[in-house]
């Protein structure tokens, strides 16, 4: 107010006071001029009011309408004055933010103004004015659906008067602003919506003649911008905005104050801007809005507050378009302002807590994660003093530090200071949530947050307690807002996890579970959420794998699988996900005994995992786990030749992986244990030592560091002595057999559990197969003896242990058969056949019937070498007839059943039943002839049934037939010997026999030459084997000049 107005101002003030003064003087002798007295307090309340003093102004309306009141007691025709009064009195009390009161004024004077329209319809345009003041102030009171009442009504009312006289559209114009704003308080947005534009559509027309008009126009534009954004019609209210801007723009040219309200707008544009996505165009609204404040700061310093509220935004905009330094500046100004008015103007608290939560954000992104915790403790400090002191709706900006703050307090490894931040912000929402439920989703929210960073310091107890809250509110508030079912879901999940730790596996699936469901209906409408359930289904068969539930974890990783592979076809990123759900689905697959189907997941897998590794050697790792598992199952299905290239490729890869990385030596040394059992089962012996021998290497490595990978060092030893052995350098298979039960004897002494002694047990056997080719029978036989006694007390306990019981003992026995123990050998044998009678009893499978008769045979071979001919006769026949029983439903048995014929045969002939002997032994013969047609292997046994069917026909004194026996039988061993040395021992019995058969038959010089060609054989052997050949040499010299010594069993 300019000085002129200002002195105008004042003597009307004092004309009106001198007019109370006389028409007061006057009232007291003459009653009939209380009513100018009235009049004269109602104009000098208006007056005092206009000039601010609003205290003064309100005791003088106040008295005003209480003489009007009086007076309208006895004359109506007074009301018309009071509620003008009433009016009065309601502009001084919203002037001293006396709202409640000031409401009760413009009601009283709406109340009377509607009765009085009753006679006289000009009163309606005071009774539109009374309500619209009234709806103005309802609405500082927070009571929308009031205001929204009151607006509705002078809207009515000033529509009807503008019919009449349009000058009125202006007043209509404010009412529809005033509706619009009230009406959007309440959630009718669509009726605001039309209110506001109706509003603009009036004072466009207005501005037209009146271009005054502008600045109203300005407010209806910028108030049907904010309805429309809280519609989600950010582009209209962009639109609306930017008109805005060009007439407040406009304004400024001529009133500068005009620049306060273009500021506030811009703030308010660069909100909607930014909520669009338009990042550049929000920052110049925000860039332009902070210039302004800055200069009206300048001239008034409590806009200095405003300056900050600009900042914020300013530093938002930066940093969604990744400028973080330059945010970090904009905010660290902003504190730095707000502290400056905080020195004398406590009220900026607010403000300064804001910008110290602004600039916590700007510190995490740039990782300054330990400034950002201080920022974030300074500034809940801030909230929780504001939140008692003055605004208990502060407490929901306390809490959003506080989420940020245990955020951060997480990155920097202080995970229970996290917590215990969490868990306050869990606190004060539950006391908003009492009076607001609308905080119930923040509540259920940061119950959520709290449970995860409860699981991540362990105390998966107190999480999954969190995490039933979160989900039991997320239930509830889902009833009335599907919306929420998105984070019901997360919720389940994160319970579903805790749960299954603590070993809650029913309830965690349960939980799992009705997740699942969730996703699959929010999937239906929204499919990126498919990634979200097949991560879901993934766990869950994890869960169901350890729950020891293959097939449900089968399905569950079928679903994870397909899901993921249709999303991989879009986002090739998603590979890496489907290879570990084909990787997971080949493990329970293979657990349910579909092994096919495991092998077609795993190399699915493989050829995934090959081709991100080929793009990225960072997947070398996992491409090697599954080329592992490739191998374990394809050697179960008897492919040892895929097996083996699998398990090759594996340990190429981990090979080459451990010159950077150490750690990965374990997997390289299984996948060698692996190589090179697969390269021992197809005949590559050779290189199946070489990948043994690097495993041990490995594994002796790493027992160094860590004595607990002995056991796996014991193991690979195992491998290690098998493969030696079977190349015939017995020498060293003992000694890593030795080493190995060594190991496994240290680890059964400190660890007596049942698997560790099985171990030990299982070298033993093996140690004690190895040595007699040592001739060390003697320590063989110890070795087997040991076995058999830690076997025996683990099949009390485990009866499936007794298959290795059974094998033990037959060991023992064949060991104690070659030292000439042939007691002990016969009650070893004797128990063998009687755990494995016991077992092919309750499981008549081939397998075991197989393994019966082999102990069978061993025992028969014990009662012949003590002379009890019949018990080992008819222990012979039994094992023959048994195995005919199978060989009709399988003839794999068929090579069992020769072996048994043959030794039947020499059991017979032993007991002079010669012509039985015979056909046995001929059956055998036909037999060994069909599998060597097959099987070329075959050919050493059929030669050993020649040789025993040649002395039979001997004894029967069948010479022809008997040389022609030992004949065949000599010319197999002959041409083996080319591949098998071992055949040379064969040929040189076949040529001896051949040898008497000859002479026996009277042609001496046929007997010559194959006595001769034993003799030079045997030189041969005896040059390099054991005294034992010497002896036999001589034995084959003394023949070319003397009778046949006894014959021995040749049967295998």
């Amino acid at each position: 107010m300019d000085l002129i107005s200002t002195l105008q101002v004042v003597g009307v003030v004092e004309r009106n006071q001198k007019a109370v003064q006389f028409n007061r003087k006057r009232a007291t002798t003459d009653p009939s001029s209380t009513k100018d007295l009235a009049s004269s307090l109602n104009d000098f309340g208006v007056a005092l009011l206009n000039m601010g003093r609003h205290e003064e102004a309100l005791l003088a309306n106040e008295e005003a309408v209480s003489i009007y009141r009086r007076l309208a007691e006895a004359d109506p025709t007074i009301n018309k004055d009071l509620a003008a009064s009433l009016n009065n009195v309601g502009s001084c009390f919203r002037a001293l933010d006396g709202y409640k009161d000031a409401a009760a004024a413009y009601e009283e004077a709406a109340e009377i103004f509607r009765k009085l329209t009753e006679t006289d319809p000009t009163v309606n345009e005071y009774l539109a004015n009374s309500l619209h003041s009234l709806g103005v102030n309802l609405r500082k009171m927070g009571r929308y659906e009031d205001a929204a009442c009151a607006d509705q009504e002078a809207v009515r009312i000033r529509r009807e008067l503008a019919g009449m006289d349009p000058d009125i559209n202006g007043c209509l114009a404010q009412s529809l602003h005033n509706l619009g704003i009230d009406l959007s308080k309440v959630g009718r947005h669509e009726d605001a919506a039309l209110a506001g534009e109706e509003a603009v559509m009036l004072c466009r027309n207005i501005a037209e003649t009146d271009p005054t008009i502008n600045r109203y126009l300005a407010q209806s534009l910028q108030n049907l911008g904010i309805i429309l954004s809280s519609m989600g019609r950010h582009d209209d209210a962009v639109r609306a905005y930017e008109e805005v801007v060009s007439l407040y723009r406009m304004l400024t040219k001529t009133d500068p104050t005009i620049n306060e309200p273009l500021a506030s707008l811009l703030y308010t544009l660069g909100l909607d801007l930014s909520n669009m996505g338009r990042y550049e165009d929000a920052l110049l609204a925000n860039e332009e809005a902070v210039v302004l404040r800055r200069k009206l700061a300048e001239r008034d310093p409590t806009m200095k507050q405003y300056v900050a509220q600009s900042l914020h935004n300013l530093t938002r905009n930066l940093r969604n378009l990744g400028r973080h330094e330059d945010a970090l500046l904009i905010s660290e100004e902003a504190v730095v302002l707000c502290r400056n008015i905080g020195e004398t103007d406590p009220t900026i608290n607010s403000c300064l807590a804001l910008s110290l939560h602004n600039l916590g954000i700007i510190l995490s992104d740039v990782g300054r994660h330990e400034d950002a915790v201080h920022t974030y403790e300074e500034g809940a400090i801030l909230f929780r003093k504001l939140a008692v002191d003055m605004d208990p709706s502060i407490s929901q900006d306390l809490v959003h530090t506080l989420y940020n703050l245990s955020r951060d307090l997480q990155s920097i490894g202080r995970l229970e200071d996290a917590v215990r931040a969490i868990a306050e912000a869990v606190t004060v929402l539950r006391n908003l949530a009492e009076t607001n439920p609308t905080s119930k989703q923040y509540l259920a929210q940061s119950l959520r947050y709290l449970g995860i960073n409860l699981s991540d310091v362990g105390r998966h107890e107190d999480a999954a307690n969190a995490h039933e809250e979160a989900a039991a509110l997320f239930r509830e508030l889902a009833e009335t807002d599907p919306t929420v079912n998105e984070y019901l879901a997360l919720s389940l999940r994160s319970l579903g996890t805790d749960l299954c730790i603590i070993g809650r596996f029913e309830d965690g699936v349960a939980a799992n579970q009705e997740a699942i469901d969730l996703y699959r209906k929010l999937a239906e409408t929204d499919p990126t959420l498919n990634k979200d359930l097949a991560v879901l289904l993934h766990r869950l068969g994890i869960v169901f794998s350890e729950m020891r539930r293959p097939e449900d974890a089968v399905l569950a990783n079928e679903e994870a699988a397909n899901l993921r592979r249709d999303l991989a076809e879009t986002d090739p990123t998603i590979s890496d996900d489907l290879a570990t759900s084909l990787y997971n689905l080949s493990n329970d697959l293979n657990s349910v005994g579909r092994e096919e189907e495991a092998v077609c997941a795993i190399e699915e897998a493989v050829k995934i995992r090959r081709t991100l590794a080929e793009a990225d050697p960072a997947h070398s790792l996992n491409l090697a786990e599954c080329l592992q598992n490739l191998g374990a199952y394809a050697s179960r299905l008897d492919r040892q030749e895929d097996a083996a290239q699998a398990h090759e490729e594996a340990s190429r890869i981990f090979r080459k992986l451990t010159e950077t990385d150490p750690s990965i030596k374990g997997f390289l040394a299984s996948s060698l244990d692996s190589l090179g059992i697969d390269l021992s089962i197809i005949g590559r012996i050779e290189e199946a030592i070489l990948a043994d021998e690097e495993a041990v290497s490995l594994r002796r490595e790493l027992a160094e560091e860590d004595p607990t990978a002995n056991g796996l060092l014991a193991q690979s030893l195992h491998n290690l002595g098998i493969d030696l052995a079977e190349v015939g350098r017995h020498e060293d298979a003992v000694v890593a057999n030795e080493e190995t039960v060594s190991l496994r004897r240290k680890i059964a002494e400190t660890e007596p559990t049942p698997a560790a002694v099985f171990r030990l047990a299982k070298s033993m056997n093996n140690l004690g197969a190895a040595l007699p080719c040592l001739d060390r029978h003697l320590d063989a036989a110890c070795a087997h003896r040991e076995a058999s006694i830690l076997f025996r007390k683990l099949a009390e306990r485990d009866p499936a242990v007794n298959k290795e019981l059974a094998t033990s003992l037959q060991n023992l026995g064949m060991a104690y058969q070659k030292m000439g123990l042939h007691e002990d050998a016969m009650t070893a044998d004797e128990e063998a056949v009687s755990v494995r009678r016991e077992l092919a009893e309750k499981d008549p499978s081939i397998k075991n019937t197989k393994d019966l008769v082999q102990s069978m045979r061993n025992l028969s071979n014990d009662l012949r070498n003590l002379g009890r001919t019949h018990d080992a006769l008819s222990i012979h026949e039994e094992s023959v007839t048994l195995l005919r029983t199978f060989a009709k439903i399988d003839p794999t048995i068929n090579k069992d059943l020769a072996a048994s014929l043959q030794s039947l045969g020499v059991a017979l002939n032993e007991m002079g039943r010669q012509e039985d002997a015979a056909q046995t032994e001929e059956q055998a013969v036909r037999l060994y002839r069909e599998l060597a047609e097959d099987d070329p292997t075959f050919e050493k046994d059929l030669g050993c049934s020649l040789d025993n069917i040649g002395v039979i026909f001997r004894a029967m004194d069948s010479h022809e037939n008997a040389a022609g026996a030992h004949e065949e039988a000599a010319k197999i061993f002959r041409s083996r010997t080319e591949t098998d040395p071992t055949a040379n021992g064969y040929l040189v019995n076949s040529l001896y026999n051949l040898g008497i058969d000859l002479r026996n038959s009277g042609q001496q010089e046929g007997a010559m030459r194959a006595y001769e060609e034993a003799v030079n054989v045997h030189r041969k052997l005896a040059a390099s084997t054991t005294s034992t050949m010497v002896e036999d040499l001589a034995n084959s010299l003394r023949s070319l000049g003397i009778g046949s010594p006894v014959h021995d069993d040749v049967s295998r």
